[in-house]
């Protein structure tokens, strides 16, 4: 899977889950300026580790501050 893979199914799973329309993503910007709480991370990121078959342990998972972030852990467990 390409990088550009795996940040396109981020983008969608971030965009369903948080309600944040598909332009207005940007790899770099936080989750912070998204409003999403822990909650929301959590569930993002379980919804990716299930679609994608992989898992973030949770140390890694607490760092994940950006779409970039998460694409790149993503990355790294593939």
């Amino acid at each position: 899977m390409t990088r550009k893979e795996i940040l396109d199914k981020v983008a969608e799973t971030v965009s369903e889950t948080l309600s944040i329309e598909l332009g207005e993503l940007d790899e770099s910007t936080s989750f912070d300026e998204y409003d999403a709480d822990s909650l929301d991370r959590l569930e993002v990121l379980v919804a990716l580790e299930d679609a994608l078959g992989v898992e973030i342990d949770d140390d890694a998972a607490s760092e994940l501050k950006t779409v970039g972030d998460l694409v790149d852990a993503i990355e790294r467990e593939l």
